[in-house]
């Protein structure tokens, strides 16, 4: 594979915000920081975040261990709609015409147990995998879920005029956010793995598929996505679509750090002024990788307010940049393999929960 050109993202420590409250906000530390965020999220779309106990958690065993217990022990998925928990082989999910040569684990918030919506429901961890590595997992999503709420309130701090982002910091919405949220494990393989008879994934037969990624280029549709790898892969585009001069450039992980994406829902609430960006994974080096990939939605029941609908604000004279981005998001692209089946949901008509559950149902696929 061709050499790319890497990309530096800012580095963040956000301590200070993972255990403040409103009365300390005019902190200058804690404004700094939000500050920085802002500036991150508004350039980039993305930023690398630290805390202090960075270093204190290594996940990746826990992980390796899900994905091969899963296999030994011979669980599935559990799907219903959009709603996955448990193990997805490779070849199952891809955004778009890719075969996206991976595996993964899907788990959520344990206290989620009841379907109460389409996104909630039990956790399926593999029968043989110990108590303590399940507690090592839930810890884990407890941990993402505490870093996306501190930034979520940073944001707050630096867009006070904003009411959606003063909603979404709430420890009401936080709670909400932490039932819907999503974490994946996911395994990416050389792309000959998907040639193989041994090919890690449902059949023995091998896949057939002109293009093979590790994910295809999309947009996060949700609110912010935070990423953990000790290995690159990881590309953001310099375009906010595919074209011929569109330029990848490697993110190069930091140890112990999150990789932390703006994502769409984001992106639209700020008016566009939050990147969302365009990436993709690759194997860069003909080698297995694996990456915890935490989608941080806002509650299941909101919804777009009228004044960020796309049209209006063409119309609006907002920024035609900023609006011409919004447009190619991924959270507004038809990504259905099918697009005879079934129907696309507008967002404008139904709540955040329901459009995601849709969304997800449509990247399914099956090999």
């Amino acid at each position: 594979m061709p050499p790319f050109d890497s990309i530096s993202l800012p580095l963040i420590d956000v301590s200070c915000l993972l255990h403040h409250d409103s009365d300390v906000a005019q902190n200058e530390l804690i404004r700094t920081t939000s500050n920085a965020i802002l500036d991150a999220l508004a350039q980039y779309g993305a930023f690398q975040c630290i805390t202090a106990t960075s270093n204190n958690f290594n996940i990746f065993d826990t992980a390796e261990l899900l994905l091969h217990t899963s296999k030994t022990d011979g669980i599935g998925a559990v799907k219903r709609g959009g709603f996955v928990r448990g193990y997805i082989g490779m070849g199952h999910e891809s955004g778009g015409a890719a075969l996206e040569v991976k595996e993964g684990f899907s788990y959520g918030d344990s206290e989620s147990c009841a379907s109460s919506n389409k996104l909630t429901g039990e956790n399926i961890f593999p029968p043989s995998l110990s108590a303590n590595e399940k507690e090592k997992a839930q810890d884990y999503y407890e941990r993402c879920c505490a870093v996306a709420r501190a930034i979520s309130q940073g944001l707050a701090i630096a867009l006070p005029d904003n009411p959606l982002l003063q909603q979404f910091s709430s420890e009401n919405d936080a709670r909400l956010a932490k039932a819907i949220s999503l974490l994946r494990v996911f395994k990416y393989f050389p792309y000959s793995a998907a040639n193989s008879d041994n090919a890690p994934h449902s059949t023995s037969a091998a896949i057939p598929h002109v293009d093979r990624l590790g994910s295809s280029p999309h947009t996060d549709w949700g609110y912010l996505t935070l990423i953990q790898s000790n290995e690159a892969g990881l590309q953001i585009a310099s375009t906010p679509t595919v074209v011929p001069e569109t330029v990848w450039r490697t993110v190069e992980p930091i140890p112990g750090a999150f990789i932390v994406n703006g994502g769409d829902y984001l992106s639209v609430l700020t008016h566009g002024r939050i990147l969302s960006p365009l990436h993709r994974v690759v194997n860069l080096d003909n080698s297995f990788r694996t990456s915890m990939v935490f989608f941080y939605y806002p509650p299941y029941d909101t919804k777009v307010p009228a004044e960020f609908d796309l049209e209006l604000l063409n119309e609006s004279g907002e920024s035609s940049k900023a609006v011409e981005r919004l447009k190619h998001l991924s959270l507004f692209q038809d990504q259905r393999s099918d697009k005879s089946k079934g129907r696309k949901l507008d967002l404008k008509t139904v709540c955040f929960g329901d459009y995601i559950s849709s969304k997800w149902e449509s990247v399914s696929r099956d090999y």
